[in-house]
């Protein structure tokens, strides 16, 4: 798919597409670099648009897309957004995830697998990431009552604590998938306070590490 071809579709049947996938291929993982991806925020302009019936949307691994696109798509007419994966899309950051779920409060399902971009310091070898906790606080602000499944996989810059404060607030929060989070420890596996949440991709070890109390205040 190419912008071009995204365009003339929306232009032809948007008003009528419930779901759309423009995930790039090939898709082989969270080590796929995407080559020659032609989806980019050009596309979501035309989405934001005239899809006012579009329910779910997949742009796995579409590298071109940024923070400027999840706006333009926060503003346009996809109101009944409920289901977004932004897997593998690096070049986002949390702005562009603060600007989507402060409109589209709908969102039941969001995939943020290995998103976000990964700035490495040369001389210290530090990593600053694209998405943090600022992206947790956000979702814990606007999507509590609807977000029902979150992939927050490969996202090193997020902690124990972020996802505490999202997890003990959305009550209809199901399923979180956390494979590759090195980062998240027995604080937040131990600590946290929804029993209905299953979560994926970090077993319960015995640790001395324990959150006391248990939960995150709400304050």
């Amino acid at each position: 798919a190419s912008d071009v071809i995204v365009e003339m579709l929306v232009a032809s049947c948007g008003a009528t597409l419930e779901e759309l996938d423009l995930s790039h291929l090939p898709d082989s993982g969270f080590t796929a670099e995407p080559f020659n991806c032609r989806i980019s925020d050009v596309s979501l302009e035309a989405i934001s648009s005239k899809c006012a019936n579009l329910t779910r949307l997949m742009l796995r691994n579409c590298d071109a897309i940024t923070d400027r696109g999840l706006l333009v798509l926060s503003e346009g007419v996809c109101a009944h957004l409920a289901h977004l994966d932004v897997s593998r899309c690096k070049n986002l950051t949390d702005e562009g995830i603060l600007a989507l779920v402060t409109k589209r409060k709908s969102l039941s399902h969001l995939s943020l697998n290995a998103a976000g971009s990964v700035i490495v310091d040369e001389e210290t070898g530090l990593q600053t990431h694209g998405i943090t906790d600022q992206t947790l606080v956000a979702l814990r602000e606007h999507t509590t009552k609807s977000l029902q499944e979150l992939d927050v996989s490969w996202c090193r810059g997020i902690s124990d604590e972020g996802l505490g404060f999202l997890v003990d607030n959305s009550y209809n929060l199901k399923i979180l998938y956390v494979r590759g989070c090195a980062q998240i420890t027995d604080i937040f596996l131990n600590g946290h306070n929804n029993p209905t949440v299953k979560i994926f991709g970090r077993k319960l070890h015995d640790s001395s590490l324990r959150a006391v109390p248990k939960g995150w205040c709400t304050d």
